[in-house]
């Protein structure tokens, strides 16, 4: 509609080179919602109740899931006990 060039296409990863072109992904839901929260733009697309109601509910999420021990966890640490 407004007829702007997009410029050259991409090819291979944008993550590869020195330095990379963007920020690494989040690697867990703690660094995602801190980055969502930090995020003025993002947040800003969502009205500021269900901003604030997501982050809770996911923040919850997130604590729930460090208080639970991992069928991986188990199977990676049993072996190392006496």
């Amino acid at each position: 509609d407004h007829a702007i060039d997009p410029g050259a296409p991409q090819s291979g990863s944008s993550y590869e080179g020195t330095p990379s072109k963007f920020e690494p992904l989040p690697l867990t839901l703690k660094d995602a919602l801190d980055a969502f929260a930090s995020d003025a733009v993002i947040r800003g697309t969502f009205p500021d109740d269900m901003t604030s109601l997501y982050l809770e509910l996911k923040n919850d999420e997130w604590a729930r899931f460090c208080g639970h021990v991992t069928d991986w966890e188990r199977e990676m640490y049993t072996d190392q006990l006496p």
